[in-house]
Formats: structure tokens, C-alpha cells, sequence
């Protein structure tokens, strides 16, 4: 291993430094924009995702709801088609909750793992 360094020029080093000066500055500006967008994505996740799913399990509940006393209703009419019909709308109703609940847990679980998951490693490359 070699213990001296041979420079046959010291404009080369200086054109180097330079360089690797300007890629640095680039680095630190790419690395800071990444970090904003990091805190932006767990907030975007916090209030906006978060929001939006929990209001789309209560309105779905809503309608999932209506169309159980629909059902009743029919069931107490005693007609065969309208009950068919009412059944497959509550069938429709409970999977779109389940869809939302689904989404909801989603986002909670992202949210439960990204720091570990997403924050650390932004820090580490910063």
C-alpha cells in the first residue's frame, strides 16, 4: 500500500475540490428536498388520508345501515324480488365498508411503521 500520494498537479486538485464542492451542495439540496418530502408524506398521512377514510367509513355505515332497514323492510313485504334486490344492495353496502375500514387500517399501519420504516433511513442518508 502506498503511503505517499504522487500529484503531478496541483491545478487538478484544485479543479477536484471544486468539483467536489459543487457535488456536495447538490447533495445536501437533494438530501433536504427529500427530507421535506418525507414530513410531507406523514403529515399528508396523518390529516388528509387518515380524514378521508375515517369519513368514508361513517357515511358508508350510514348507507350500509339504510340498506339493512331496506332489507327489513322488503323482508316484512314478504316479496321475493324486492327482498333478492334489497339483499345484494346490503351485500353491496357491507363490502363498501369493509373496503373503507380496509383503507383506514392501511394508513394506520403506515403510520404505526414510518418512522421506523421511512424516517430512519432518510436520516441516515442525510
Amino acid at each position: 500500500m502506498a503511503t505517499e500520494a504522487h500529484v503531478s498537479s496541483i491545478a487538478a486538485l484544485d479543479d477536484f475540490r471544486a468539483t467536489l464542492v459543487i457535488y456536495l451542495e447538490r447533495a445536501a439540496r437533494i438530501l433536504d428536498d427529500v427530507h421535506g418530502d418525507v414530513v410531507s408524506t406523514r403529515e399528508w398521512l396523518q390529516t388528509d388520508r387518515q380524514t378521508h377514510w375515517k369519513q368514508l367509513m361513517h357515511r358508508r355505515g350510514k348507507e350500509l345501515a339504510q340498506a339493512e332497514a331496506e332489507l327489513m323492510t322488503a323482508k316484512l313485504s314478504g316479496n321475493p324480488g324486492a327482498i333478492q334486490d334489497r339483499r345484494l344492495v346490503a351485500q353491496r353496502a357491507r363490502k363498501a365498508l369493509e373496503e373503507a375500514e380496509a383503507g383506514l387500517a392501511r394508513v394506520r399501519r403506515w403510520l404505526r411503521h414510518y418512522e421506523s420504516e421511512v424516517e430512519a433511513r432518510a436520516k441516515v442518508a442525510k
